[in-house]
């Protein structure tokens, strides 16, 4: 499914796009709301899945051709494979057992595309010289530019070295946040038992009259007017803005959610998952 992958322009939404999008949602919601759901998962699926169906009647960002001037349909289709895989390969559980087959085709096609650029651009330069002295200056100042943005310089200190090769600092990185998810192998069973007990403890008082009364669509739509514009999607392909521009229904559909979650003890397996992407930030960090 395209919609999955393809960035919307928000920006460049119009109110008709916004109210298709309404239009959609009330249309296909009306069968979502009248079933009933034993399984957390299950409901939750149905609903991103008819979320991300009506946004596809919003614009998608439009590709950049001078991000990678040698992009093409070909790249494109094979990236959408990858993508497809990926997303196939984390609802198994990120499975180690196979490499991604489509992930290498992709690549190799990425390859072939990267070098048929470049060679057409060292012929344009080889036309240019006894056509045009301007153009060919032009495009060898092009040629030397683009280079130059290329060669950056990824530097990482560890025990007061400075590390650059660019697959042993992607290395160091993939180790150390495989150690920060990676349990301890002797841990002090009653010390955690005693610690979990104490929290319950304190807790099991104080936030009891949470659940006393229902969730009130007052209260989802409170919160709704205070998310943020902009910010990245999560697993699920949903942003803030499938839920701001969603109208009543979307209310609707959230309060089912949160009633369920309530009622079966149980919060979708996609709420647990997240994407990290660590940001150098300068002298911040080392």
């Amino acid at each position: 499914m395209n919609y999955l992958f393809e960035k919307i322009s928000w920006k460049s939404c119009t109110t008709e796009h916004l109210q298709s999008y309404n239009k959609k949602l009330v249309n296909s919601a009306t069968d979502l709301l009248s079933k009933d759901f034993s399984n957390i998962n299950n409901f939750y699926e149905e609903l991103s899945n008819l979320i991300k169906s009506a946004a596809m009647v919003l614009p998608r960002v439009q590709y950049k051709k001078h991000i990678k001037p040698y992009w093409n349909n070909c790249l494109k289709q094979a990236k959408r494979s990858v993508m497809a895989a990926r997303a196939k390969w984390k609802k198994e559980g990120s499975p180690r057992a196979s490499e991604n087959v489509y992930y290498r085709q992709y690549r190799k096609a990425q390859r072939r595309a990267v070098w048929e650029y470049e060679r057409k651009e060292f012929d344009d330069i080889a036309n240019s010289i006894e056509l045009d002295h301007e153009t060919y200056w032009k495009l060898i100042k092009t040629k030397v530019h683009r280079k130059k943005k290329k060669q950056k310089v990824v530097a990482l200190e560890v025990d007061n070295a400075v590390l650059t090769n660019p697959q042993v600092v992607a290395d160091l990185w993939a180790n150390y946040y495989e150690k920060l998810a990676t349990p301890p192998e002797h841990v002090d069973q009653e010390a955690m038992k005693s610690k979990v007990d104490e929290i319950l403890k304190n807790s099991e008082g104080m936030y009891d009259y949470t659940f006393n009364s229902s969730i009130t669509a007052e209260e989802i739509t409170s919160v709704i007017n205070t998310l943020p514009k902009g910010k990245s999607r999560g697993i699920d392909g949903i942003t803030y803005e499938h839920i701001k521009y969603g109208g009543e229904i979307i209310v609707e559909l959230l309060l089912k959610l949160f009633s369920y979650i309530i009622e079966l003890e149980e919060i979708p397996k996609s709420f647990k998952m997240v994407i990290k992407i660590p940001i150098p930030k300068g002298n911040k960090t080392s």
